[in-house]
């Protein structure tokens, strides 16, 4: 299976009021390879998502709706300096910047500059709506980690 997700905000007015395509940056498996310091803003990204098990076809849409929140989630907490221009979800695969594996506990884990693993079990939590919002939220705090190279609170 393989899922792509492309976002409405795939182009950009630039400084003579042209519409430009931005550069799409990669998180993959090998996880953040550039330094975005120097990226004139808004930065476009392209993430993949890696489920490691069979996921049903409710868990797979709801894994789409958290995606979709992470770039609201993504755009709203950057002022507007990042987004997702695309998302691929693929399964049977845990090459994907963020990996959906059953961990031990609930959350996830993060390297700075590495991929992401969030615990799909994060989209049982307080019923369905609740479940994709911290889902998301699960899959923004890592980002967090591993992009900006936060700590925990």
């Amino acid at each position: 299976m393989l899922l792509v997700l492309t976002y409405l905000l795939s182009s950009c007015q630039g400084t003579e009021g042209k519409i430009t395509q931005p550069q799409v940056y990669q998180l993959d498996h090998q996880g953040i390879r550039n330094d975005f310091t120097q990226v004139t803003p808004p930065v476009a990204l392209s993430m993949t998502v890696a489920i490691n098990y069979d996921m049903t076809d409710n868990e797979l849409e709801m894994v789409k709706k958290s995606v979709e929140r992470f770039n609201q989630l993504l755009w709203e907490n950057t002022c507007g300096n990042m987004y997702l221009a695309r998302a691929v979800i693929t399964d049977k695969t845990e090459e994907g910047y963020a990996q959906l594996k059953k961990l031990e506990g609930l959350g996830g884990q993060a390297r700075f500059s590495g991929p992401i693993m969030v615990n799909p079990d994060l989209l049982k939590v307080g019923g369905q709506g609740m479940g994709i919002r911290i889902f998301a939220a699960g899959i923004f705090h890592e980002f967090g980690h591993s992009m900006f190279h936060l700590e925990d609170e």
